[in-house]
């Protein structure tokens, strides 16, 4: 049986008021600067192609943003440990910074490929401390708030008849998702040793939790 801890509840106000509203921007604001920078390219290509030619190099451009953000990522933790959340915030934008100014001064689509490789290697250390920084940049009781509004993954076998709920699982069968059993939060009070999480089939994503199987991918939930 799942767990029947008390829900404590977060609002928007109280993530974007004064106390927080600058860590969110912050966190925020990594990530869609990452995200947003390559619909901006893309739409932008046209014109810059016309401009410094080089169209054999037009799929370059995305390709090299993309690896590099990946591989940077991969140091994120490493850059914590080495330089703290404040300066590897600090040395991400600066470099990303950097790479949009050889960008818009580039007279030439290999320039434009280096900047966008300096692009991307900051996007992605951007992106990565956003995910990996708000566990302390955010409050606990923010974090806890957040935990305790999972949807319990054994809610598709909740019900009063059995009979009624097998032949919902099989009429939904394509809907069906896969519980893992990760590790938890070791001597924390208020999070579960083991978690166990559930990711959806990607053909059909239920959203109420009252009926079907599920109010979307990413739900978790813990039994002792």
């Amino acid at each position: 049986m799942t767990d029947t801890a008390t829900i404590t509840t977060g609002s928007w106000r109280e993530l974007l008021g004064p106390k927080n509203l600058g860590a969110s921007t912050v966190l925020a604001g990594g990530v869609a600067l990452y995200a947003t920078n390559e619909f901006l390219t893309i739409s932008l290509m046209p014109s810059a192609v016309a401009d410094i030619g080089g169209h054999r190099y037009y799929a370059w451009v995305t390709t090299v943003y993309l690896v590099a953000s990946v591989v940077t990522a991969t140091t994120v933790h490493s850059l914590l440990l080495r330089l703290g959340p404040r300066l590897a915030y600090l040395l991400g934008l600066t470099v990303f910074g950097a790479g949009s100014l050889a960008c818009a001064a580039a007279p030439t689509m290999e320039v434009l490929l280096l900047g966008r490789a300096v692009q991307g290697a900051a996007g992605g250390l951007l992106a990565g401390l956003g995910y990996a920084v708000i566990n302390t940049a955010l409050p606990r009781e923010q974090r806890v708030a957040a935990f305790n509004q999972r949807a319990p993954w054994l809610r598709a076998v909740d019900g009063p008849v059995i009979a009624d709920v097998m032949m919902r699982m099989i009429a939904e069968f394509g809907a069906l998702g896969i519980v893992e059993a990760r590790p938890g939060v070791k001597g924390d009070p208020d999070f579960p040793e083991t978690m166990f999480v559930e990711s959806l089939a990607a053909s059909r994503r239920h959203r109420s939790p009252g009926r079907g199987l599920g109010p979307g991918p990413g739900s978790r939930a813990v039994r002792p």
